[in-house]
């Protein structure tokens, strides 16, 4: 799908918006107050304060997807992991990787990891004052989180994989779109710099085709509900908010995960340093969703197989879709208080 027919799918999206029997206001997102304690070009790190004031015990860094905006993970007020995790007493930190310009499509895969990734976790530890922390990764940073901590088991304490592929080999239609006969990344890094964000949003549009008339259809039938016009209004703005990939980033992305499955081959390399998921000591949780369709759940609960046989590996699979699962109610009633379940079994403090 071109961008000018992405574009216009977009506009006709904002006319079936004005259409419906009620007029959403702009929503509020992000709501938990925080301080950033780290930035490094465009991204920061934020540490969340709770009503009692900062959480304790190991800190907990949430890494959301490299191309999505981090505020999903504070989508809006009663729909935030990251206040659930605050009030459950846990220190709270967030990677917001920020918004790549013109000017950082020279970034590579290995960088994400190293130095940006390693100085966030540092960064965290200093802050808290600890060695090591507890690393849950969402979607994509769910993979980053994995080969940050086989390259440095040292500094990660607990593992999440929060619905993040791992076999791409087992990655859905998008492995199948994405296959070295069909599908050459350097053409659209070469053409662009940076993966325009509305060429990214076409490929999860064809996914589910009609899943943005349901979502409005939905919308309309639950309009007596405040708390579901709040829900669909915050994450509506948050599912057309989405920000480019720089593009030495993703040839890398495509060709090595997509393509050859590096990580589960054993051929992964992130700054000529070998990523072998068997050195990770930490006990490990896997999270999936059996509906999802951006990363089905036996890409996700691959990870065990990677793992060295005596590292505790816990999976739970749970009902919903990819962000569903996550952020709406049922991510309050079930993701959320096995996450924090987890944690409470795992960390000493």
């Amino acid at each position: 799908m071109s961008i000018d027919l992405m574009q216009a799918w977009a506009d006709a999206v904002e006319t079936m918006k004005r259409g419906l029997p009620w007029q959403p206001t702009p929503p509020e997102v992000a709501p938990t107050p925080y301080r950033a304690i780290y930035q490094r070009n465009k991204a920061r790190l934020l540490r969340y304060r709770g009503a009692n004031g900062f959480g304790t015990g190991t800190p907990v860094l949430l890494v959301p997807s490299f191309i999505n905006r981090a505020y999903i993970l504070d989508l809006a007020r009663g729909f935030s992991i990251v206040q659930y995790l605050l009030d459950c007493g846990r220190d709270v930190y967030l990677v917001d990787w920020g918004v790549p310009g013109d000017e950082d499509r020279l970034i590579t895969f290995d960088d994400m990891i190293e130095p940006m990734l390693d100085r966030v976790v540092r960064a965290t530890c200093r802050c808290a004052d600890v060695e090591s922390v507890a690393l849950v990764g969402y979607c994509m940073g769910g993979t980053l989180a994995v080969i940050y901590a086989a390259l440095h088991p040292e500094r990660v304490a607990a593992l999440c994989n929060m619905l993040g592929p791992i076999d791409f080999e087992r990655a859905g239609m998008l492995r199948d779109w994405t296959a070295p006969n069909r599908f050459d990344p350097d053409l659209l890094a070469d053409a662009y710099g940076n993966i325009p964000p509305l060429l990214m949003q076409s490929g999860f549009q064809m996914l589910r085709p009609l899943a943005q008339l349901s979502k409005f259809v939905k919308s309309a039938r639950s309009e007596i509900d405040p708390e579901a016009v709040r829900f669909f209004d915050a994450l509506d703005r948050w599912s057309w908010d989405n920000i480019p990939f720089p593009g030495d980033a993703y040839r890398r992305y495509i060709r090595e995960l997509y393509q050859s499955n590096a990580l589960c081959q054993g051929t992964l390399e992130i700054r000529e340093q070998p990523v072998d998921p068997r050195q990770i000591r930490c006990p490990v949780l896997t999270l999936c969703a059996e509906q999802d369709h951006i990363v089905p759940p036996d890409s996700a609960r691959a990870l065990g197989a990677l793992l060295d046989p005596a590292v505790a590996h816990e999976v739970v699979c749970l009902k919903g879709g990819h962000v569903a699962a996550v952020v709406g109610p049922r991510g309050q009633k079930e993701l959320w208080p096995a996450l924090s379940g987890w944690l409470a079994r795992t960390l000493a403090v």
